[in-house]
C-alpha cells in the first residue's frame, strides 16, 4: 500500500493546568479524495514519525484523536509495529464520495482516557502447551521441524485473520498454506470455531454453521497466496507436501502485532527453508483491514544473493470457467470464479494481485505432483527487498451477488482502487480560536 502523502505544518498547543479543562480543538486535518470515483473504507495511515516530524507536538502519554463535524470522534487505532511499546502508525478508515475532502478537527487525549471503540477485526492463535492441556490463545509461538507435535496443537490448524466479510487461516504445522472461511454473518467469530467442548482442537469447521465454513480446498496447492521456490519449472513449496511428514523448514514463528477497530496484523517468520539454492529465510507480515475482502501480505526474503523467483498463487482445482488476467495500474491481476469450493457446492470468487514490478508471467502447476492444481505469478525477487501482495476472496452465501462473475469483479476492482487511490493528508493551525 502506497504512503498516505501528509502535507502538515501546524504546532499542538497542550495545556496542562487544569486536568478537568475541556480540550480544545487548535488543529485541523483533511482528507482528500483525489479521483473522481467513490471510495467505501478508504484506509487511511498516519506515521508517527510524520506527525513529529512536521512539529506536530504528540507529547507523552498522549495520543490524536480525530472528530468530525458533529464533534463526533472517528474510530482509530494505533500500532506498535517494533515491539517497542510504543505505537508507530495511525490507521483509520472513512468513505469518500468522488474528489470529496473531509475536514476533520484534532484534539490530543491523555492515553488512559481514549476512547474504546468496538473490534472489526482480529487475529487468534489458540495453542495447546501440551497433550493434556487445553486450547490457549497465544500471542507468539515457534515450532521447529523435528518437534512437530504428534497430535493436533492448533485450533483451526493455525492463526487465523478476519474481519466482518471474511476469514482467513495459515496451517502452523509444517504445512504453512492458507484457507478461506466463507462468512455468513457479520462477526469476529475465529476464537469459538475448531474448539469441542472441554477445548480441545476438533474439525467442525467443513460443516455448514450459522457463522459459515471453510469452504476451500487446498491439498498440494498453494492456497490463497502461499509461497513457493521456482527454479527450472519446478515448484519448491514452502512447507510439507503429502505424502511428506518432515518439514522443510527448520523453524517456523508466529508473532501477534496487533488487533482493533480498523485492522489486524501479525508475523509469521521462516528459517531455513530448503531450497534447491540452499536455506532461505521468509518473513511475512499480514494484515486486514475493516471492510476488505482480502488481506494484505509484505513478505521478504533473505539468504541468496542478486535476485530468484519467487511465486505466490491460487488453487484452481475445482476451476472450470475461464480465468482473468489483466494489468491494474501497477498491479497484475488473476481472478477466478466457479463453483470452486468443496464437492463444488457454492460459488467462490477468488483473486490475487501482485506486483507489476516484478512480475514475470503467469503460470500453471502441473496437475499431479509436489505442488499441483495451482495457478501461479512468477516473481523476479532481489535479496532482503520486501515486496507486497493481495489476496482477495467471495462466497455466495456471504453475499449473493457473488454467484455472479462480473458482481466479483466489480468488488476486486474496487478493492484495487482502494489500494492505489491514496487518500491525501494535509492539514494546518484552526482559526480564531
Amino acid at each position: 500500500m502506497k504512503k498516505a502523502i501528509i502535507l502538515l505544518s501546524a504546532l499542538i498547543i497542550w495545556s496542562c493546568a487544569n486536568k478537568e479543562e475541556k480540550q480544545k480543538p487548535i488543529f485541523h486535518i483533511d482528507l482528500k479524495n483525489t479521483i473522481d470515483q467513490a471510495i467505501a473504507d478508504a484506509p487511511i495511515i498516519i506515521k508517527k514519525a510524520e506527525f513529529t516530524g512536521l512539529k506536530i507536538d504528540i507529547l507523552p502519554n498522549t495520543t490524536p484523536v480525530f472528530k468530525d463535524n458533529n464533534g463526533s470522534i472517528i474510530p482509530f487505532q494505533t500500532d506498535d509495529l517494533n515491539g517497542d511499546g510504543n505505537w508507530d502508525e495511525y490507521a483509520l478508515v472513512a468513505d469518500f464520495s468522488a474528489n470529496e475532502t473531509k475536514t476533520l478537527e484534532v484534539v490530543l487525549y491523555g492515553n488512559d482516557t481514549l476512547p474504546i471503540f468496538k473490534s472489526s477485526t482480529n487475529v487468534h492463535l489458540g495453542r495447546k502447551a501440551d497433550k493434556t492441556t487445553p486450547v490457549e490463545p497465544v500471542k507468539y509461538a515457534k515450532i521447529y521441524k523435528d518437534q512437530l507435535t504428534p497430535y493436533q496443537a492448533n485450533q483451526i490448524d493455525g492463526p487465523g485473520w478476519e474481519n466482518s466479510l471474511v476469514g482467513y487461516r495459515l496451517y502452523f504445522d509444517g504445512r504453512n498454506m492458507r484457507d478461506v472461511f466463507g462468512k455468513q454473518q457479520p462477526a469476529v467469530i475465529l476464537p469459538e470455531v475448531g474448539l469441542s467442548e472441554d477445548g480441545n482442537p476438533v474439525d467442525n469447521y467443513h460443516a455448514l454453521e450459522d457463522w459459515g465454513r471453510d469452504v476451500l480446498s487446498v491439498g498440494n496447492s498453494l492456497g490463497a497466496g502461499g509461497l513457493a521456490f521456482y527454479e527450472d519449472g519446478t515448484l519448491t513449496r514452502l512447507g510439507l507436501t503429502r505424502p511428506e511428514t518432515i518439514d522443510n523448514v527448520d523453524s517456523s514463528e508466529y508473532i501477534l502485532i496487533n488487533t482493533g477497530p480498523i485492522r489486524a496484523i501479525f508475523d509469521v517468520n521462516y528459517y531455513g527453508w530448503d531450497t534447491p539454492i540452499g536455506k532461505l529465510n521468509v518473513h511475512n507480515r499480514i494484515s486486514i483491514w475493516k471492510g476488505r475482502y482480502g488481506y494484505m501480505n509484505e513478505t521478504t526474503v533473505t539468504g541468496f544473493e542478486g535476485k530468484e523467483t519467487i511465486v505466490t498463487g491460487l488453487v484452481n482445482s475445482n476451476n472450470d470457467q475461464p480465468i482473468t488476467e489483466k494489468q491494474v495500474g501497477d498491479l497484475q491481476l488473476l481472478a477466478t470464479h466457479d463453483k470452486q469450493t468443496y464437492d463444488k457446492e457454492y460459488f467462490l470468487g477468488l483473486a490475487l494481485a501482485v506486483p507489476n514490478k516484478i512480475f514475470q508471467g503467469w503460470e500453471d502447476a502441473p496437475e499431479t505432483g509436489k505442488v499441483n492444481t495451482t495457478r501461479f505469478a512468477k516473481l523476479n525477487v532481489s535479496a532482503d527487498a520486501p515486496f507486497t501482495y493481495y489476496v482477495f476472496s467471495g462466497w455466495e452465501l456471504q453475499d449473493t451477488g457473488f454467484t455472479q462473475k462480473d458482481y466479483f469483479m466489480e468488488k476486486i476492482d474496487a478493492e484495487l482502487v482502494r489500494i492505489q487511490n491514496p487518500i491525501e493528508v494535509s492539514g494546518g493551525m484552526k482559526e480564531n480560536l
